[in-house]
């Protein structure tokens, strides 16, 4: 929880990365921060290049074992 957090919460705003909701995710979209569902398991590792089989794993373990509903993205 503590990894989660502080990845997610950076002491200085990075203003290469933004925000994005899970449903807004596209394929070629980079992580800026590993994304962990809300129990701490790891699904992805920073900056992991979103494929549609990603997005899909993202969308499925959502259901299940919900993730942040806040996907950092590193901004091109």
């Amino acid at each position: 929880a503590l990894e989660t957090y502080v990845i997610s919460n950076p002491h200085q705003p990075d203003p290469s990365v933004k925000p994005v909701n899970i449903s807004d995710l596209q394929p070629g979209m980079r992580l800026a921060t590993g994304l962990f569902t809300r129990t701490g398991t790891k699904l992805f590792s920073v900056n992991t290049l979103l494929n549609e089989a990603a997005i899909d794993k993202i969308v499925r373990y959502n259901r299940e074992y919900p993730v942040e509903e806040t996907v950092f993205i590193r901004a091109k």
